[in-house]
């Protein structure tokens, strides 16, 4: 999917890291569907390798707990860190991640109240964490308010909008993200708000025709 991103003319790719224990997870299903499919530190790292040798930028969430963080850093060494919403809302997790002096960029649902952005170096991304939000959900996003967008539409038109909406609110970084799919995969977990790699490439070519400014 590494390969296949970069083809479709992304400049990143996220994966996430966890320990299942520190997610406290509770339903039988989504238990054993996340317990299937995480990874742990060593397959991280390769992926990132894997990346490095795609010539596209490597992020993960480390999610759930500071411990989860904290050794995602230590093993990995990123250059940039991504905090989930949930994660964003943790003052112990946003301190540690503040402490380890590496660029992050954090997901904000604005329904769960304002964010108070902790370093000059963070930014922030739109996120309404629902699987999947309503059109209305989108409505009120205001682009100047924010550094980027993270999608959980499964609709290539959704971030597409929000990256007309930061070039027209004059922004010269923005970033997006979308959940992905292969074109034919229709048991992913995250099949509800993703996009397939056609989709994805989609998106990419609006981007990259919008671009005499900063790529994201």
């Amino acid at each position: 999917m590494i390969h296949e991103s970069r083809l479709c003319g992304v400049d990143w790719v996220k994966l996430q890291y966890y320990r299942f224990e520190s997610l406290g997870v509770t339903d039988p299903y989504l238990a054993r569907r996340l317990q299937d499919c995480r990874f742990s530190l060593i397959e991280i790292k390769g992926l990132k390798e894997v990346a490095d040798s795609e010539g596209v930028d490597f992020l993960c969430t480390a999610m759930g707990d500071v411990e989860t963080l904290m050794d995602y850093v230590r093993f990995v060494e990123p250059r940039m860190l991504k905090v989930r919403e949930a994660d964003g809302r943790k003052q112990d997790f946003v301190d540690a991640a503040v402490r380890t002096g590496i660029p992050c960029l954090v997901s904000v649902d604005p329904l769960k109240g304002p964010f108070k952005v902790p370093a000059r170096n963070w930014r922030t991304m739109f996120c309404i964490p629902k699987y999947p939000p309503s059109h209305e959900d989108f409505v009120g996003f205001d682009a100047s308010e924010f550094d980027g967008f993270s999608s959980h539409y499964p609709d290539p038109k959704y971030p597409v909008a929000a990256w007309n909406r930061a070039k027209e609110a004059g922004k010269h970084e923005f970033y997006l993200e979308c959940h992905v799919r292969e074109d034919r995969d229709n048991d992913c977990l995250d099949y509800p708000v993703s996009l397939t790699m056609t989709e994805l490439g989609r998106v990419a070519d609006v981007v990259h025709e919008n671009l005499p400014w900063q790529n994201p």
